[in-house]
């Protein structure tokens, strides 16, 4: 069970972080009748930005200590960003420039997450190949 709850927590992260982000700029780059100035929460858009960007990080160290299971599974949280972002954009579109968020997100976000996982994911391998 143990294992099952910390494959649910990598693979759900990185949707959790996106749809927060989301859901927080889309008030914020917004205004009008209650919501806030972009300008006047810079600060949190970013600082939200940064753990996107970290969060992930942590993860791969807590991961290469404790390796709770097989690495190969570590970029498959980052595939399910690009979907949620297509689908959002299709059911709220905005009202210039539909999807170009979703390929912001997947380029600057998801791709490179997606490259880093499996680079670690062979380096642990082969680290592993090495130890036997």
């Amino acid at each position: 069970m143990k294992k099952a709850t910390l494959i649910g927590i990598y693979t759900i992260y990185p949707l959790v972080l996106v749809v927060i982000y989301t859901l927080l700029s889309k008030y914020m780059y917004h205004s009008g009748d209650g919501f806030y100035h972009y300008s006047d929460n810079e600060f949190i858009l970013f600082g939200f930005f940064a753990v996107c960007y970290a969060f992930p990080f942590c993860g791969f160290y807590y991961f290469a200590k404790k390796r709770p299971f097989n690495q190969w599974l570590l970029f498959v949280g980052f595939t399910l960003v690009p979907a949620f972002s297509f689908i959002y954009e299709y059911l709220d579109p905005p009202s210039n420039f539909q999807y170009l968020n979703a390929i912001i997100t997947t380029v600057l976000y998801a791709i490179p997450f997606i490259i880093i996982s499996l680079i670690f994911a062979l380096v642990i391998s082969i680290k592993d190949r090495r130890k036997k």
